[in-house]
């Protein structure tokens, strides 16, 4: 369901400015020479005002406020949809109906049928053929990046060199551990690997952890969790290894999976050959991000876009429809403004600025 939620226009919060349109009451924008309709603004912000998850945003938001930062939302997703069109046609990138339908298939697998599903998209205010829109949408911007990203990953020198600055992110630990639920029975085989020889240390921990460990999977193995960044383990488990030296049996650490006996056996600085995809996946990701935004921001640049002023105006960095009056009415047309109050008067049920 969470899925399904991510494709409606996020309600974006954004600083109030200054601004002037010099376009028809009848547009609300202008892309490319190409118009986007106040009226298709308006009757997508008519059907989220009618819907479950408008009434419970106004739960904690004033109603206009949470309807201005809808249009606006909307607005700056149809002035993408336009931008990105244009430049997808451009670079050959297409997709197809079947395409759109196989990932709407995947938000389908969240519900028992489709009668639910058909009425979650209702709750949101929607429609299954906005849905299909903001799909596309979603599938052309996949293809257009990676269109544009193609290539721009990191070299093996680069990864090589990330990884000599950054070792100490790449500790490992080798550990084993007897995990019970009860204390006293923590506490009674504490005691018994205490009184063990160290000869026999090991094959005792193997015997208890096979024995008595409720992870049944490490268990098997006589407690043995292999080499794991520690990041990766409950914050009590990885506490009381940073305090140990190898060879270490700890007292028992309670976390919410129960009593853990720890056994520290080795820590070390994971092999580059071990982490350099990590590595690259990180690095790539950076450096695709700013490639893409710097594509992006030319893009809406070459588009001469021209915003109603009524909706605010455009913030080419984020691509973001933002406050160019801070007392515009939702829905309303430019020049409707609330009346004026009188000196020290605040006026009636006026939203909370933004800073």
């Amino acid at each position: 369901m969470k899925r399904l939620i991510a494709l409606i226009p996020a309600l974006a919060l954004v600083a109030a400015a200054c601004g002037e349109g010099g376009i028809s009451r009848s547009t609300a924008a202008v892309v490319d020479g190409e118009e986007i309709a106040v009226r298709q603004v308006q009757s997508g912000l008519d059907r989220f005002v009618a819907s479950d998850q408008f009434e419970q945003l106004t739960q904690q938001e004033e109603p206009d406020t949470i309807k201005r930062q809808y249009e606006q939302s909307l607005l700056g997703r149809l002035i993408r949809r336009m931008v990105l069109e244009r430049e997808a046609t451009e670079a050959g990138v297409e997709v197809s109906d079947d395409d759109v339908e196989e990932r709407i298939d995947q938000f389908r697998q969240d519900f028992e049928n489709e009668e639910q599903f058909l009425e979650e998209v209702k709750r949101q205010g929607t429609t299954l053929q906005e849905v299909r829109g903001f799909v596309r949408d979603s599938l052309l911007e996949e293809g257009l990046r990676a269109e544009v990203t193609e290539g721009t990953g990191p070299s093996d020198d680069e990864l090589q060199a990330f990884y000599d600055e950054q070792r100490e992110q790449f500790t490992e630990i080798h550990t084993a551990h007897i995990l019970v639920e009860k204390e006293n029975l923590a506490n009674r085989l504490k005691r018994q690997l205490d009184a063990t020889s160290a000869k026999k240390l090991d094959d005792t921990f193997a015997k208890l952890a096979t024995e008595h460990s409720v992870d049944t999977g490490s268990g098997s193995q006589g407690g043995d969790l292999g080499y794991v960044n520690p990041a990766t383990l409950v914050p009590e488990y990885s506490q009381a290894v940073a305090e140990m030296e190898p060879g270490e049996i700890s007292e028992p650490a309670r976390s919410q999976f129960g009593f853990h006996i720890i056994k520290l056996i080795d820590r070390r600085i994971a092999p580059f050959e071990d982490v350099k995809g990590q590595i690259e996946q990180q690095l790539t990701g950076d450096v695709s991000e700013e490639e893409w935004q710097k594509f992006i921001r030319k893009a809406y640049r070459d588009a001469e876009i021209e915003v109603n002023s009524r909706f605010g105006e455009l913030d080419i960095e984020s691509q973001l429809i933002v406050n160019a009056s801070g007392d515009s009415v939702p829905g309303g047309e430019p020049g409707d403004e609330p009346e004026t109050p009188a000196p020290g008067e605040a006026p009636e049920d006026a939203p909370d600025s933004v800073d």
